[in-house]
Formats: structure tokens, C-alpha cells, sequence
């Protein structure tokens, strides 16, 4: 995108979508609320050249209230700017001659009457919340929606007491997950099921506790190659293998080995027994413990034999493992389009192992775990959504420029890039306006992901909160209690 924005500025629009221009008329942009301001723009000149034409369109689809992208480029005042029907407004936005029209749709054909009820009911109640004109009136007319004839929803709203600490928190809400996926066995099968959590780490932490209580789990996590125990012992091998000075490998691959082998001597003696040795002494004594065969130390072997090898004299698996092929395969491809490297097979999967996981398997009898943002656009018979959700919430890692127009002691710097604070507010008009602006942002994107996670619910969503005592609407369950007070329930 940077680069056709470059060449966009420098050269004729009609120049660079020449070849598209003239195949394609008619444009359809799904999730509008997601592109980038960047990638609009970049949109617009092919769009505008398209619709100079007499048989031409382009269709919007969109909802500001799922815009929960910013951090990639997304953000939802240019959808709420465009889809601003008020002709004479300052804010409403057209960039095209054509006059555009705007559709509400106004009935939900997902959820069932109970679900759609709540969330029209909760979502407007915290709309005149809202800090901001904009946002305040895309909740309120947002959450209109009409019902449908699907009748028998269920929604559930727990709160726990006490003060809770992380590890308080990762103890309890796993147990409160297994207790309503009980409730429901027998009544549903499991893969109907999805939890949703905000970061990766509270998916780990109820997947778990959900596999130490037999449950079956599915989730993108358990999916990667990288979180895979055997996948991790062959990466120590081969690390191991390419550098023999590397004693965290060894120590990891012989610390799974006392496990996989069930070796009866206490593991720091097994351990330590072998830490110091040197590598063809190592794996000729590994062979008292269960090593097939060592001698592959010695071959010439091209990097899948290796690999090959290793899993056979280690007794890796007994059986077809989805995990150890999905790397076999991977190994193959690398080593027939990139190198027969083993180092710089390493360095790849260094760089690239976050994106390689195994094709997800239909299991009628796992629980999906996912994050809310990849959620977004699915839908699920049954929704839990076990943990507090932050309003007020700033990431630590978010910057701004500030512009210093106002300082004349700045020695001809127009911005400076800084991590953002509130303390930003002492520093004068600008300070001010950003911290207003970013906390207006802030808000809605995190409204914007409860709006998500309570509306991937077909028929049953089951909310646990924490109960709050301080006073103050800074949470998700904050807003709910107040919720619930004032509908007198």
C-alpha cells in the first residue's frame, strides 16, 4: 500500500489502474470499517475512474461498532465519517461526484429474540456514555435492531466477589468455564461452544485447565507447530546439531526426554549426568536409555533425512502425528525452494514459526478458544466470555505525534513521537487535545470489542464479570452492574 501511495502522488491515477479501470466497474469493499485510511486512499482514484463511467457502482458494507483494528491502520470515524447522511455536514464524507445513499439494516437474522434483546438493551443504555457527540449517536442508533422468530435465547450474567489478583483470576474463571460447559453436556455437543478472551495468554490459561479436566479444546494456539512438545524436542536437537556449544538446547531436549522415556532415575541426576558430555558421547550414552541409533551423527544426511532420523531413533511417535508431519513438511518445502542448510533452517523458523500451524480439524467434541478479534465476523451457537473486559484501558505501547507549532523553541521541528500519557494534558492546547482525542478513541475501541464478543452469540451467551466495589464505570462489568441496577434486576 505505502508503494502505490508513493507512485499514486507521483504519477496519473488513471496511469497505474489502467488495466483494472477497464475490466472492472462495479466495486464491492466488505468490512469497510477495517481498511486503512491508507488504503482508501489508494482505493479512491481507481474508484473515482470507475464510477466517471455510466455503468458503474460501489457498495460499502460496514459497522463501525466491529471496528477493533486501529493498532493495524483500521479506524472507525472514516466508516462513521462516510456513512454520515447529512448532506450539509462538515463530517459527512463523499470523495466521489456521484451522490451516495445510505441503508440501515435494521434486522438481525443471527441471534434469537433473548440475545438480540440484551444487547439492543445494554448497548444503548451505555450509548449517552459515551464522551463523544459521534460515538454517542452511533450506539444509539446502532442498537435498534429488530427481532426475528428465533425464540428461546438464554443469557447469563455472573459476577465474582472479592478483590482478584492475576493468579486469583487464572484459578477461578477456568473453574467457572468447566462449570458451565458441564451444565451443557449432554444438552449440546462441545464444538458449539466458543470462549472468548481478549489476549492469547487467558486463552492458554482456560485451555489448560480445560485439557487437565479431559475437555477437548480447539484454538489457534493449539494449532501452531511452535506449541507443540515434540516439535519443540526436535527444534533442541537440531539446534543442538548445529551448534554443540548451545547448552540450552541440550538441557531442554533431555529434560523432555526423561519424560518421554519414563526414565526412572531422578531427572537433575539424569540431567546432569549428561549436560557436560560432548556430542558423540552424549548420544552413544543416551543409547543405554532408549537411543535407537546414534550413528546419524556421522551420516551425510540431506536436512529432511536428518529430521527423519532423529524422530526414528528417538522414538518420537508410535503413530500418524498431524504436528510432526505438518514439520516434515515444512522441512521439505524449505529445503527444495530455499537451502539445505540446517542453520538456516533455524534462522527461517526463528522468523517465521508465528505463522505456521497445523489446518484446524472438525471435532464434535472440542471447545473452540478464540480471541475476540479473531472472532470478528463468526458466529457461535453457545458464547462464554470468562474474563473482565478493560474500557479505560491504554496499551502501553501506543504513541503520538505531538505537533509543535505552538513552541518556538523547538529548532525547526514540526512534530515530536511520543509515547502517550496523560501528563500530556500539562503541556499546553495540544497535550490537551490529545489526550481528549486518544481517550475518545480509547473508549470506543473498547466498547467496540464488547459489542463483538456479546453479538457472536446464536442462542446462549454466558458473561462472567468481576463485581465491582470501588465505584466508577472503568470496566465491562462496571458498566453491566450499572446496567442491571437501573433495569432493576
Amino acid at each position: 500500500n505505502q508503494l502505490i501511495h508513493k507512485h499514486l502522488k507521483e504519477q496519473p491515477a488513471a496511469f497505474i489502474y489502467e488495466k483494472i479501470g477497464e475490466k472492472f466497474k462495479y466495486y464491492f469493499i466488505d468490512e469497510m470499517q477495517d481498511t486503512s485510511v491508507l488504503q482508501w486512499n489508494n482505493l479512491i482514484p481507481l474508484i473515482d475512474n470507475a464510477l466517471s463511467s455510466q455503468e458503474a457502482g460501489l457498495l460499502l458494507v460496514g459497522d463501525a461498532k466491529q471496528s477493533i483494528y486501529r493498532w493495524r491502520g483500521g479506524r472507525p470515524e472514516q466508516f462513521i465519517q462516510l456513512a454520515d447522511n447529512v448532506g450539509g455536514s462538515e463530517k459527512a464524507q463523499n470523495p466521489f461526484q456521484t451522490e451516495k445513499e445510505v441503508f440501515n439494516l435494521d434486522t438481525n437474522y443471527r441471534s434469537y429474540h433473548e440475545i438480540i434483546q440484551f444487547n439492543n438493551s445494554f448497548f444503548s443504555h451505555i450509548a449517552p456514555l459515551f464522551d463523544h457527540a459521534d460515538h454517542r449517536t452511533l450506539y444509539q442508533i446502532g442498537n435498534r435492531q429488530k427481532n426475528n422468530a428465533l425464540l428461546g435465547g438464554f443469557v447469563q450474567i455472573e459476577f465474582l466477589e472479592g478483590r482478584l489478583n492475576n493468579k486469583i483470576r487464572d484459578e477461578i474463571i477456568p473453574q467457572k468455564v468447566v462449570e458451565i460447559i458441564e451444565n451443557l453436556r449432554g444438552k449440546t455437543v462441545l464444538n458449539k461452544i466458543c470462549i472468548l478472551v481478549r489476549k492469547a495468554a487467558q486463552g492458554a490459561v482456560i485451555a489448560k485447565y480445560l485439557s487437565g479436566q479431559g475437555i477437548q479444546i480447539t484454538s489457534a494456539d493449539s494449532l501452531l507447530l511452535k506449541n507443540d512438545n515434540k516439535i519443540d524436542f526436535l527444534l533442541n536437537v537440531m539446534r543442538y546439531l548445529s551448534n554443540f556449544e548451545d547448552k540450552n538446547a541440550k538441557f531442554d531436549f533431555l529434560y523432555f526426554l526423561h519424560r518421554h522415556w519414563n526414565i526412572s532415575m531422578e531427572k537433575h541426576d539424569f540431567i546432569a549426568g549428561l549436560i557436560d558430555l560432548y556430542p558423540v558421547s552424549l548420544f552413544e550414552r543416551l543409547e543405554d536409555f532408549g537411543l535407537k541409533n546414534s550413528s546419524f551423527l556421522r551420516w551425510n544426511l540431506s536436512l529432511y533425512d536428518m529430521a527423519e532420523q532423529i524422530i526414528r531413533s528417538f522414538a518420537l511417535i508410535n503413530k500418524t502425528n498431524v504436528y510432526v508431519q505438518s514439520f516434515l513438511d515444512l522441512i521439505l518445502q524449505f529445503s527444495e525452494t530455499r537451502s539445505q542448510s540446517l542453520a538456516d533452517f533455524l534462522v527461517y523458523w526463528d522468523e517465521k514459526s508465528d505463522k505456521w500451524s497445523i489446518p484446524s480439524i472438525e471435532n464434535s467434541d472440542a471447545v473452540q478458544i478464540l480471541t475476540i478479534h479473531k472472532a470478528k465476523g463468526l458466529e457461535f451457537e453457545i458464547v462464554i466470555v470468562p474474563y473482565d473486559l478493560q474500557v479505560s484501558e491504554t496499551r502501553n505501547s501506543d504513541k503520538v505525534w505531538y505537533d509543535l507549532t505552538d513552541f518556538p523553541d523547538r529548532d525547526d521541528f514540526p512534530w515530536f513521537y511520543l509515547p502517550y500519557k496523560k501528563e500530556l494534558t500539562y503541556t499546553g492546547a495540544e497535550g490537551e487535545r490529545i489526550v481528549q482525542s486518544h481517550t475518545e478513541q480509547q473508549q470506543l475501541d473498547n466498547f467496540n470489542l464488547i459489542y463483538v464478543a456479546f453479538t457472536r452469540a446464536i442462542q446462549q451467551l454466558y458473561i462472567i464479570g468481576e463485581a465491582e466495589t470501588k465505584g466508577g464505570l472503568k470496566s465491562m462489568s462496571s458498566y453491566l452492574q450499572d446496567f442491571l441496577i437501573k433495569q432493576g434486576l
